[in-house]
This record gives C-alpha cells, sequence and structure tokens, in this order.
C-alpha cells in the first residue's frame, strides 16, 4: 500500500484479531458455529460419502459383480534391467543379538495353573 493510497482502497480481507473472530462465531447460528464434516447420517438419501475407494467395476441385478479392465489402475513399473538395487539398511549396520526365547518356562507355568 503506497502512500497516497487509502485504507479503504486495500485488497483482501482485514486482519482479524482473535477476539473478533470470537464475536463473529458467536452471532452465527449455532448449527454453523459447530459445522462437521458431512457424513451420510445428515445426508439426504441418495449422499454417499463413500471412504475414497474406486470402483472397478458394476453390480449385476442378480448380485454380481463384472469387473471393467478400463476402470482397473494399471500399475507401470520403471524399466529397472541394468540398475543396480541398493538395500534399505546399510550392510555395515551391527546386527542385533536375539534374546533366546525358551517354550519350557511358559509350559511349565501354564501346567502349574491348570492343576
Amino acid at each position: 500500500q503506497s502512500p497516497a493510497e487509502p485504507s479503504s482502497a486495500r485488497r483482501g480481507p482485514a486482519p482479524v484479531s482473535r477476539e473478533a473472530a470470537e464475536m463473529t462465531a458467536k452471532r452465527l447460528p449455532r448449527r454453523m458455529r459447530w459445522r462437521k464434516p458431512m457424513s451420510p447420517k445428515h445426508g439426504n438419501k441418495d449422499f454417499y460419502k463413500g471412504t475414497g475407494g474406486h470402483k472397478f467395476g458394476v453390480h449385476t441385478t442378480k448380485g454380481g459383480y463384472v469387473m471393467l479392465p478400463h476402470k482397473a489402475v494399471e500399475y507401470v513399473a520403471p524399466n529397472l534391467s541394468g540398475f543396480n538395487l541398493t538395500p534399505y539398511v546399510a550392510h555395515n549396520t551391527p546386527k542385533l543379538a536375539r534374546p533366546d526365547v525358551s517354550v519350557a518356562p511358559a509350559a511349565e507355568a501354564a501346567e502349574g495353573e491348570r492343576s
């Protein structure tokens, strides 16, 4: 904003303080203040939210399902011939010693509980 330009000519929303935002929220209807994400319980009979899945076919009238190849996701992997794959873990990572696990103490404890 230049000094010659009046403050009313500014573009965009004016900065709002926290107090002003809370007062605005108090003036809104209660239903709009606490608006949560839409769920199928609150929609009309045709509202279907889903879970982000994709339909790869159609349902038949007899309860079956027909896959449509043009709707299926096709993953194209790059050509890795001549590419040296490297491990996610470095070769010089120290190996951890596994503790010896014996079944005998657990089996003896289980037999002691039964008798």
